[in-house]
Parts: structure tokens; C-alpha cells; sequence
């Protein structure tokens, strides 16, 4: 099959990663893959060699774009548009006005948009995901599918190297200068208001109180007004937190880092279906987050992981303080945690599922 995958952003998010992981799937199952994107993109070098690019802005009006892109697929052959992000959707939907493919539109967050009623297919991230759409008036119907999120369960794995360096002294704790024994806490997600880190930070100062030597690392990109950054600073120098919460930024080796916290966290306000949750459970990591969105459709609480109640810093410190003091439980819980990845979310169920959905779409 020749599939188109539409990616409309320039930046790197969960959806940007999503479709970078897919494609070099869809091409080891046989399918030809084209790419719609910006050539600026950081997609479209990811992916340079491994899709054949359709360089396009997106631009809807006048209709000469959707027109041009449209007229390719047309004499290409392409079956399908497997699009990614609200731009791409609605672009697509204009090419195929004009002659492109069907659509299969992968619904990455929960924002509803009115070009959900014209799609072919609807490829949600979890149940929680498709119900929210439909409760804010998307016409699904049958058209509706879930589609959970998958992980590179060779990339983010529990290596070895992790057991080595179990008494400390190993990569994480090296790059940030933290002591060898210290208990450290990872969080990775861009910087916003509805990843949670002000909770995050509340709880920090909580287990920090019992557990003086414990760290926390921030990993990810400021996606947001800059006040907010300001007002978290400020926060963590308010809450005593200088020098034990470090700000990381975006980073490419979060794979090599991650094995060796002692616990992850995302205790984000809303969370379709979370890529990081996912990397830090492949990892073999207990991962404790927010009982919201797609994560009790990822974490068993108890067993794969911890479930707390958004916005409370109480339970999250009381969690984390919990695993702290319990190694026994924390490799029980990653252990788990890993195993549930490799059976439900790991890359080769999901691609097969894909691509059925894909060929539903094209009306094969």
C-alpha cells in the first residue's frame, strides 16, 4: 500500500515522534511512504531517506496547495492519508475534495475541531480519548477507533548497564552531579501548565522533608508563555528546592538516562495517552501519574505502576516517599511494568494494527 503520513508541525512533540516511529514500520511491513511536511521540519530530516518528502506549508486558501498535493498522490497512487495534528487534518480533507486520498486522522489530544465529521476514520489514543471527543460532539459513530500508543521496547529498555551501576556513580546522577546514593526523580514532558510540574514541585519540597537528599529532574522543552517558567522557578526557590530540582531542558539521550531513576512522574492535569509514561515503564522504572486521560488504560495501580489523584501533592509525595524506602517494590512494580509494555505496547501489535486500520481507510 502507498501511504501518505501528513505531519504539519515544525517542532517535536508526542505526534511528531508518533509519526516519526511509524514510518520506518510501515516501510519494514512492504508499504511505500510518502511524507507531507515542511522541509524545515524536524521530521522531515528525521526522516530524509526513509519517506519520500512532499514538501508543503499546509496552506488551505486559495486551494493551489491542497490542489498540487493532491494531484501527487493522485499520480503516485497513494491510497490513503494517515494525517497528524489539526493543520494536517484539515489540509487533507482539502486534497481529498480536490482528488487526494481518504483520510485516516490521528486524534493525538483531545481537542475537538469541526473537520473531525469528515474524516474516513478516527484513530484515538485510548478510550478515555475517543470518549472525550464524543462527549464534545464529535459524530464518530462507527467511524471511531482506539489505537494505543506504542514504545521502542529495544531503545528504552532496563539495560544492563543500569544493574552496574545500581550503587550509584551511574550516568543520570553523573550528568546533573548528583551524589551516588541519592534517590532521583524524573519527570519528562514539555513545560506546561498541564503536565503538572507545579504539583511536581509541591511534592518535592514534601518528600525532601523526609528524605533530604532525594533530586528532581525536569526534562523537557519550554512550551509555554514564559511567565510560567518564571512563576515554576520562582516556586522551586520559595519551596527550598535550589540545587535539588534541576531544569534539563529537551535532551536526545533520555533513553541512556532514564534506567537509572528511581522513579518517573507525570502528574499531568489531562493526558490522552502518554509516549513518556510508556519510555519510563520500558524501562523497568515505577512510574507514578495522575489518574487521568489514558493512564489507567496504561497503569495498573498497584501493579504496573501508581495512580494518584490530579493536582494532589500529598498522595504523589506520599507514593513517592513509598517507593523510596521500598527498592523490593520499586523492582516489582518495573518489572511489571516492562512486562505490560512488551504484551501490549511494544512496536509490532501495534504497526499490524495500523495497517489495518489504514487499509480500512482506503477502502481496501
Amino acid at each position: 500500500m502507498k501511504i501518505l503520513e501528513a505531519v504539519s508541525q515544525t517542532g517535536r512533540n508526542g505526534a511528531m515522534i508518533y509519526a516519526r516511529r511509524v514510518i520506518p514500520l510501515l516501510r519494514a511491513r512492504g508499504h511505500e511512504v510518502w511524507l507531507a511536511a515542511r522541509p524545515d521540519s524536524w521530521i522531515a530530516r528525521e526522516t530524509a531517506g526513509e519517506a519520500t518528502l512532499i514538501a508543503t506549508d499546509f496552506s488551505r486558501w486559495p486551494l493551489a496547495e491542497p490542489r498540487r498535493v493532491a494531484d501527487i498522490c493522485r499520480r503516485e497512487g497513494i491510497a490513503v492519508a494517515h494525517s497528524h495534528l489539526t493543520r494536517a487534518h484539515n489540509f487533507c480533507l482539502w486534497a481529498r475534495a480536490l482528488g487526494g486520498p481518504p483520510v485516516v486522522a490521528h486524534a493525538h489530544s483531545h481537542h475537538f475541531q469541526l473537520h473531525w465529521y469528515f474524516h474516513r476514520l478516527i484513530v484515538a489514543v485510548s478510550q478515555g480519548n475517543l470518549r472525550r471527543l464524543r462527549a464534545r460532539g464529535a459524530a464518530l459513530g462507527a467511524r471511531g477507533r482506539v489505537l494505543h500508543n506504542f514504545v521502542d521496547t529495544d531503545k528504552y529498555s532496563p539495560c544492563e548497564e543500569a544493574k552496574r551501576y545500581s550503587g550509584g556513580g551511574d550516568p543520570l546522577r553523573v550528568a546533573f552531579g548528583i551524589p551516588a546514593d541519592a534517590p532521583v526523580v524524573v519527570q519528562v514532558a514539555e513545560i506546561n501548565p498541564r503536565k503538572g510540574q507545579s504539583c511536581a514541585l509541591r511534592a518535592a519540597a514534601r518528600v525532601r522533608r523526609a528524605q533530604p537528599d532525594a533530586r528532581f529532574i525536569f526534562i523537557g522543552a519550554e512550551r509555554c508563555v514564559p511567565e510560567h517558567v518564571v512563576e515554576l522557578r520562582a516556586e522551586a526557590e520559595r519551596l527550598g528546592l535550589a540545587g535539588a530540582a534541576h531544569w534539563a531542558g529537551p535532551r536526545e539521550d533520555v533513553a541512556a538516562l532514564l534506567p537509572h531513576a528511581t522513579a518517573a512522574i507525570l502528574p499531568s492535569l489531562d493526558e490522552p495517552f502518554s509516549l513518556a509514561g510508556l519510555e519510563a515503564m520500558a524501562c523497568g522504572v515505577p512510574l507514578v501519574a495522575s489518574r487521568v486521560g489514558g493512564f489507567p488504560e496504561m497503569v495498573a495501580d498497584g501493579v504496573t505502576g501508581l495512580l494518584v489523584p490530579p493536582e494532589d501533592d500529598t498522595a504523589l509525595a506520599d507514593a513517592l516517599l513509598g517507593l523510596i524506602g521500598d527498592p523490593a517494590r520499586r523492582a516489582a512494580l518495573g518489572a511489571a511494568a516492562r512486562a505490560r509494555v512488551l504484551a501490549d505496547f511494544s512496536p509490532g501489535p501495534h504497526v499490524a494494527r495500523l495497517e489495518a486500520l489504514l487499509a480500512e481507510g482506503a477502502g481496501d
